[in-house]
């Protein structure tokens, strides 16, 4: 993957990217924003349609950080046996 990350504003986030799956054999570009307010962060990407699309990024309660890391816990457990 190779991109650019940059600031544009005090509290939005620019990056542009692309990224090639050598699997699948796939070069796919990415542009996103993060974009900080006060009630939290909101992601903005440019869909194929050529439209912004946004969606705000919610923080995960405390059981599903639980049930993540629950599962790194076994999966490690399962490679280490």
């Amino acid at each position: 993957m190779h991109g650019r990350l940059t600031q544009s504003l005090p509290h939005v986030l620019t990056i542009s990217a692309n990224g090639y799956c050598e699997e699948c054999d796939r070069l796919t570009h990415v542009d996103c924003r993060f974009r900080s307010n006060s009630d939290g962060t909101v992601v903005e990407w440019l869909a194929n349609n050529g439209y912004w699309q946004a969606r705000e990024l919610r923080q995960p309660t405390m059981a599903e950080k639980f049930a993540h890391g629950a599962r790194r816990l076994a999966a490690w457990f399962a490679k280490a046996l």
